[in-house]
């Protein structure tokens, strides 16, 4: 278990700086964390990640190893924090553990620090949009959120954002799920808002890809899963949630506890009553898609108490999110949308 003081006077191996600022994130918080030195090694060049490398500039005690990878630097660590999209079976990993370094993502050193309440999201498709309306939601219900993970945002370089009071909305990757399991946690609440094919190149079968998905709640011991009726994947999730279930679906009314469409009105079921919580006319999200992203956020703040009055003020106030039927101009009377984040068969 990672404590603040984990990292003081510490040599860490930082494995895929990347251009995204997972990997500026977590050099910046081992900066601040005293860290004695910080090596960072890349199979990409120099050229390739200079803008990663400009986001640093001003950071002292950090030695580069770019475009290879060489043995030593995971053997003379005392830790090795991976990119989430390396595998744990990457020969330079596999040397680390078999020289007993510790081998870490950001997400297991954030789910040891962080003292708040973690709403964690993941699904094959529709996880960002599902994370940011529930982010957008809590907001509206004047409550301090934290946005960790979600698309571009870092997960270390959040942290230092969390105070008291704040709630964290995290958006999990099957990969950043995996640390999980090492360390035996899972968010206060979590949601999987699908799974279908993806990542093969990764995993060696789709039960190896479900199985990381199932950490986002396999080491709840209370709080919930929230879990879409309708995909047959994570129909058979529940039966190994430990903690309670709260269904959504789109297809069949709720009989019992859970939330439903009916019509563009989003109905909660709870102990045999039936209550209309808000609709859906009028607002931005467009396709059957995000009336699942919809039902599934609205689930989640419903555990936090929020009235349906504030959840109507924000699912009319939320604008969607880039690359994800974003309306990007009109000519000629024809609509052009920006759908670049559907990159599987099911998402298009």
């Amino acid at each position: 278990m990672f404590t603040r003081d984990s990292f003081v006077g510490k040599k860490v191996t930082v494995m895929g700086l990347g251009l995204n600022d997972g990997g500026v994130g977590t050099v910046r918080f081992l900066s601040e964390m005293g860290a004695k030195e910080i090596l960072v090694t890349d199979l990409k060049t120099k050229e390739e990640l200079q803008v990663s490398l400009e986001a640093l500039k001003d950071i002292r005690g950090i030695r580069y190893v770019l475009g290879e990878h060489r043995e030593q630097d995971f053997i003379e660590t005392d830790l090795v924090i991976k990119n989430p999209g390396l595998s744990w079976t990457n020969p330079f990993i596999q040397i680390a553990e078999t020289h007993n370094v510790p081998v870490t993502l950001d997400a297991g050193i954030f789910f040891d620090l962080c003292k708040a309440p973690i709403i964690g999201v993941t699904g094959t498709k529709g996880k960002t949009t599902t994370a940011s309306l529930i982010a957008h939601l809590l907001e509206e219900n004047k409550q301090r959120v934290v946005r960790v993970g979600i698309s571009r945002i870092s997960v270390l370089g959040e942290l230092k954002k969390v105070q008291e009071g704040s709630v964290v909305v995290f958006e999990l990757s099957s990969w950043r799920l995996s640390a999980l399991s090492r360390i035996q946690k899972s968010p206060l609440l979590s949601v999987v808002t699908n799974v279908y094919p993806d990542h093969q190149n990764y995993y060696d079968s789709m039960e190896a890809y479900v199985e990381d998905k199932k950490n986002i709640f396999r080491f709840q011991s209370s709080g919930a899963v929230i879990l879409n009726a309708d995909n047959a994947w994570t129909q058979a999730m529940a039966a190994d949630a430990p903690a309670g279930v709260i269904w959504f679906s789109r297809a069949t009314q709720a009989s019992s506890d859970g939330f439903t469409l009916v019509s563009d009105r989003i109905i909660e079921a709870q102990s045999g009553y039936h209550q209309e919580i808000a609709s859906l006319a009028g607002t931005s999200l467009l396709g059957e898609h995000n009336y699942d992203n919809a039902l599934a956020a609205v689930a989640a703040v419903r555990t936090f108490g929020m009235k349906p009055t504030v959840i109507q003020q924000g699912l009319s106030s939320f604008r969607g999110v880039p690359h994800r039927l974003e309306l990007v101009g009109t000519r000629k009377g024809v609509r052009f949308y920006n759908d670049s984040a559907a990159t599987i068969p099911e998402a298009s």
